[in-house]
């Protein structure tokens, strides 16, 4: 009877803490101590600064690609990689993006050391690794269903439509050269010459990792025979 009383009264405690809008940690009997509080608040600490730097990691690459956040936001849910995006945009490229992104986390990783959140040492180890880091993210695909379907997600992003919009169109019976010329300041020409683009990007991007695969190839020393 008590354990079924003292269970009541946590999980109305718990219940009023959430309509309040408060955040809970529930912790077991045993698991109070001040070390497992220190470790949850860390753990909070740590999801908090990684939000921050994916966060400034799109203001800057919106930035330096001309768009808003809102934008660029779009065109990444649509499938489209930040090398295709880049590719894509009139005087932009994907080492310029680069260039940005990894400038903008020099600063963060400066500003921390200045304010005493980062020890010189650390602050080295991170920058010497920063440039490696963001091509690595810059050239990663984005992992769905709308990764597997560049050509709709191109079309998408040259219509200013998002993807559910235009997957609802094509499955009323309309064309993509259809839905084109009757969307303003666009054409069945222009979407063309979009896909063409998006599809060049493509095969640019798996050139060049051919071409690195290549080199490394052509220059491994094979062991000597034993």
């Amino acid at each position: 009877m008590r354990r079924t009383i003292s269970r009541k009264l946590l999980l109305g405690t718990i219940a009023a803490t959430l309509i309040a809008g408060g955040s809970v940690a529930v912790i077991a009997a045993g698991d109070t101590s001040p070390r497992k509080k220190a470790h949850a608040a860390t753990h909070r600490d740590a999801v908090r600064a990684r939000v921050v730097a994916r966060s400034a990691d799109v203001a800057a690459a919106a930035s330096y690609l001309g768009l808003s956040k809102a934008q660029l936001g779009a065109r990444l849910r649509s499938g489209q990689t930040l090398t295709r995006i880049a590719a894509g945009i009139a005087g932009r490229s994907p080492a310029g993006l680069v260039d940005a992104i990894a400038a903008a986390r020099a600063a963060r990783l400066t500003a921390a050391l200045a304010a005493g959140r980062l020890t010189p040492a650390r602050e080295h180890r991170l920058l010497a690794g920063v440039r490696k880091r963001v091509s690595a993210a810059v050239s990663r695909h984005r992992r769905g269903a709308a990764a597997r379907r560049p050509v709709l997600s191109a079309a998408a992003s040259y219509l200013g439509v998002s993807l559910a919009q235009l997957r609802a169109t094509l499955r009323r019976g309309q064309t993509l050269a259809q839905i084109a010329e009757a969307t303003p300041g666009r054409s069945a020409a222009g979407l063309i010459a979009a896909l063409e683009s998006e599809r060049r990007a493509i095969l640019a991007e798996r050139m060049s990792k051919l071409q690195k695969q290549l080199t490394t190839l052509v220059n491994r020393r094979l062991a000597p025979a034993g």
